[in-house]
């Protein structure tokens, strides 16, 4: 009976706050409403709980009928409110001041979120509870996603200074900071699965170039700010697999840092598979940011797209889309965002046959156009990407353009960089398939042109250029069209004892090609110049001693001897121990010329 007559008497107090609020609403003065509402919020704190609780039931009915008036007083009723959190221990009151603060934000949302986002960081549990009571308003929801998303994407994400000649440092801006910690906030709560889900393609679009703007800042928490949030957002959309697979390949450690390009590969391809029915979404949404100033977000454009022409088989549509937003960045000022574009054009080879060869003229003269370039990554990227597509493209596509290709890969074959040789060797030898064609007989030619090259680096000292070179010599070995050759270039692969397999080469050389036989040693002796290649010189000058001591007298006679044996005794001068070694055996097998 006592706890029915208290129940009585609460219930008559706030229909005596009910009923005074509905008069105060009618009857306070518009400039007088903000110096009530900031009164009120000492009541928030009062120890009597069911003052608090009133004072909160008046709040929220001003707020309700009279918030318009309000849009000067944001800021001080946001950090009113916010203080008075502090303080509050009944979980009745604290849930009535987040009440108040939500129907504030109904008539001026944005105001209060960019008051939220103005408080200090790391965010306090009240600021976060505040973001999240927020989103759990579906009026309110997405208006304040929308507006977290264009702070993120829109606003100035770093600013620079110059700290040397050539250093410039990049301090990460308050506002997107707060802005990612929010969306971090908002998804930290599991019942708002349903507005993860709703906006899935745009967020997952902000995050990652989050990712990339905040990527080089000298701030490290603005990295684990951003990384925290994908974490979060993924958790609460209840992608589970998705985020077990990125745990157990290191995806999210690779998202930040030096690795940044491979985890956001990692990262599309795992939408891919995982969440298909976005991808084309999260392409619309991140096409305009292919020619934004900031050089960061056009690297997650372009290494998302990239990776998304790697999956794009089945969506002719898509497929044009990306490959045209790629098209337009090969040649970027930045570095990186011209090799993921070009990386991506490479891609379309996923796509098969009939795509390439859609696509082949644009596609072969962009590739073509990055071996050219000065920096080894591109042409590294482009001859990659090129031996994709070759693999595929018709003919007739290529028959034009074969002679300049071979003459633009030609010069990589003599590259400092191992990995240039072998993707130069890799990429030679796709193009066997031309041989058959319209290009036979010119292709034969440049076939023969750089075959000592070929022959001479299959014993490189770097292993993945040899590898690379014995599997060109076997791919383009029926093109010799001489059958003992044949044989010998087939085997090149699994041959164990080089230098045996060497002089059964020039052997099947001099049989099968003897009006070739000057130029074929003119190009041994051609390494003999090399600074550095000490390796390659030896196994030149022993090739030359194989060539010129297997021949007759006949097949001599069209020999410049007198510049080969020459040559061959300045080797004898060199430093190295192998080179005059392999010198003195070549001149060795020269006793009768």
């Amino acid at each position: 009976a006592e706890y029915m007559g208290k129940a009585d008497d609460l219930n008559e107090q706030f229909a005596v706050v009910n009923e005074l609020t509905r008069v105060l609403v009618k009857t306070v003065p518009e400039p007088e409403l903000p110096d009530l509402l900031q009164t009120l919020m000492d009541g928030l704190v009062d120890p009597e709980p069911s003052a608090a609780n009133g004072t909160c039931v008046v709040l929220n009915g001003l707020m309700r009928s009279r918030g318009s008036e309000l849009e000067t007083h944001i800021g001080a009723l946001v950090h009113a409110m916010l203080f008075a959190m502090v303080s509050i221990k009944a979980e009745q009151t604290m849930n009535g001041t987040l009440h108040a603060l939500r129907t504030l934000g109904t008539h001026h949302l944005l105001a209060v979120v960019d008051e939220l986002l103005g408080t200090e960081l790391p965010h306090t549990e009240h600021v976060i509870k505040a973001f999240q009571v927020l989103a759990k308003d579906i009026k309110l929801a997405m208006p304040m996603i929308e507006h977290l998303k264009d702070v993120c994407n829109n606003d100035m994400p770093y600013e620079e200074a110059r700290t040397g000649q050539t250093k410039v440092t990049k301090t990460a801006k308050a506002k997107p900071l707060a802005a990612t910690a929010a969306i971090a906030d908002i998804f930290d709560a599991p019942e708002l699965e349903e507005t993860a889900h709703a906006d899935m393609p745009a967020l997952l679009s902000t995050l990652l170039l989050r990712l990339g703007a905040v990527n080089n800042v000298k701030e490290d928490t603005a990295r684990s700010s951003a990384l925290e949030a994908v974490r979060r957002f993924l958790s609460c959309a209840k992608l589970d697999e998705m985020v077990e697979e990125f745990e157990a390949n290191k995806v999210f450690e690779r998202l930040t840092g030096e690795k940044h390009t491979d985890g956001l590969t990692d990262f599309a391809r795992g939408i891919c598979e995982h969440l298909p029915e976005a991808v084309e979404k999260v392409y619309t949404f991140l096409a305009p940011f292919v020619a934004r100033n900031y050089p960061e977000q056009r690297i997650v454009v372009a290494a998302v797209f990239a990776e998304f022409i790697n999956n794009c088989d089945e969506d002719k549509e898509l497929l044009r889309k990306l490959l045209n937003s790629l098209l337009v960045r090969i040649n970027d000022e930045d570095l990186t965002v011209k090799l993921l574009s070009i990386r991506g054009l490479g891609n379309v080879a996923a796509a098969g046959a009939d795509e390439v060869n859609q696509y082949s003229t644009t596609v072969l003269s962009s590739l073509m156009g990055g071996l050219a370039d000065p920096v080894d990554l591109v042409q590294l990227e482009a001859m990659n990407g090129l031996s994709k597509v070759l693999e595929l493209v018709d003919e007739e596509t290529v028959a034009p353009v074969l002679i300049t290709l071979v003459l633009r890969i030609k010069p990589a074959f003599r590259s400092e960089s191992p990995a240039i040789r072998a993707a130069a060797f890799t990429l030679f030898g796709t193009l066997w398939r031309l041989g058959r064609g319209p290009s036979e007989q010119d292709f034969f030619e440049q076939l023969h042109a750089n075959l000592v090259m070929l022959l001479v680096h299959a014993d490189d000292d770097n292993e993945s250029v040899a590898k690379a070179c014995r599997a060109s010599l076997a791919q383009l070995a029926p093109l010799t069209r001489a059958q003992p050759l044949v044989d010998l270039l087939l085997a090149a692969p699994e041959m164990k004892d080089y230098l045996p397999w060497l002089d059964s080469v020039a052997q099947a050389l001099i049989a099968h090609a003897p009006d070739r036989l000057n130029y074929y040693v003119m190009e041994a002796v051609s390494f003999f110049g090399h600074r550095t290649w000490n390796h390659m010189k030896a196994t030149a000058a022993i090739f030359t001693g194989y060539l010129v001591g297997n021949a007759d007298d006949r097949n001599r006679r069209t020999i410049n001897l007198t510049h080969t044996c020459s040559s061959l005794q300045a080797l004898l001068r060199e430093n190295a121990p192998e080179v005059r070694i392999k010198a003195a055996e070549a001149i060795a097998l020269l006793f009768d010329v």
